[in-house]
């Protein structure tokens, strides 16, 4: 996790982060003003080196951001787009 903080802090001291309002408000409020924090963990008993676990994290994700709805005035995430699915 901290190798993903310093990489978003790498963008945004080079005033390169993609998400522009957070760059705009890094760039106004300064580092000091933001900080991160470990939600959740997922609990790997058995830890396997050639396993994939992003469907893991991205299911944690999920739960993380409906809980929390980090958007507009109470984050930097984009609300998702819901599209209907179509029976065939």
């Amino acid at each position: 996790m901290d190798s993903i903080w310093n990489n978003q802090k790498f963008q945004l001291n080079a005033n390169s982060h993609p998400n522009k309002e957070l760059q705009k408000d890094w760039n106004n409020l300064g580092e000091n003003s933001f900080y991160y924090e470990v939600v959740d963990t997922i609990n790997l008993k058995c830890f396997d080196a050639t396993k994939d676990y992003r469907p893991e994290v991205n299911e944690l994700l999920e739960v993380y951001l409906d809980e929390l709805q980090p958007y507009e005035d109470n984050g930097y995430n984009k609300k998702p787009i819901k599209t209907k699915k179509i029976m065939q």
